[in-house]
């Protein structure tokens, strides 16, 4: 848990890796194992099968952390009516705001907006100051076309910390979808400064450029986005079409 904490990721996974393979029927290894193929986002039946050794835990603490757990997984997968279930089972072993936040986020891909909201609002009150709470409630509400509060939730989570690049995802996304290309661009800039190996806000600071009529930018961008993510055959396409216009005949 330390290394994961750390970011020391491949670490941590060799070493639960080894755990595991000593003791499998272990509730607690099991659970840490899970843990990191989570942040590894790996096999998602692997990581079930795993927690569904974790049941015999004792503890409160180490219970909500399972069904977070789960919650997380089952999110991945798109099942999203057994995510809510198992985020609200945290909420009903401890106080947690993100917890009430994933569940809210669960709810609203089932169309259940009304009952989204009021689980985002519990998780206002329990951490009013973190802006992953405010950045959902600024989507949730932008996805119920509540555009002009959406834009003030926006506006107040950008200036929390730590900053949290979604929240400049979200910005771009609002933008884009509003043909604000100015504004696209910079919130994606913010997005790849916070977060430099992330492809997509490369692929899509590219899409704005070419908007922008900003050509030579646009092709450095898909640029990068291929450099990141090498399979990236439509980045590839934008940015040879765009060196053909830039060299001319």
């Amino acid at each position: 848990l330390l290394l994961l904490t750390n970011n020391e990721t491949k670490k941590a996974y060799e070493l639960s890796e080894r755990l595991y393979k000593k003791h499998p029927q272990n509730a607690a290894i099991n659970l840490v194992s899970a843990l990191t193929l989570i942040v590894l986002d790996k096999d998602h039946n692997l990581t079930l099968s795993r927690l569904e050794k974790t049941r015999t835990l004792k503890s409160r603490s180490a219970k909500a952390q399972s069904h977070f757990a789960r919650g997380v997984v089952y999110a991945r997968s798109g099942n999203h009516a057994e995510a809510a279930e198992q985020f609200k089972s945290v909420t009903r072993l401890r106080l947690d705001a993100i917890a009430h936040a994933n569940w809210a986020i669960s709810l609203s891909h089932q169309g259940h907006h009304t009952k989204a909201m009021k689980q985002l609002a519990r998780a206002a009150d329990l951490e009013d100051t973190a802006p992953q709470i405010a950045c959902l409630r600024a989507f949730l509400l932008w996805q119920n076309k509540n555009h002009k509060q959406a834009a003030a939730e926006l506006s107040r989570a950008k200036t929390m910390k730590p900053p949290f690049h979604p929240v400049f995802e979200l910005e771009a996304q609002m933008a884009i979808e509003k043909k604000d290309w100015k504004t696209a661009i910079a919130a994606l800039e913010r997005v790849i400064e916070l977060t430099p190996n992330n492809a997509d806000a490369q692929f899509n600071l590219g899409i704005s450029y070419v908007e922008h009529n900003q050509l030579k930018a646009a092709k450095d961008a898909f640029s990068k986005a291929v450099r990141l993510n090498p399979t990236d055959q439509e980045a590839a396409y934008n940015r040879d079409q765009l060196t053909k216009i830039l060299e001319g005949p």
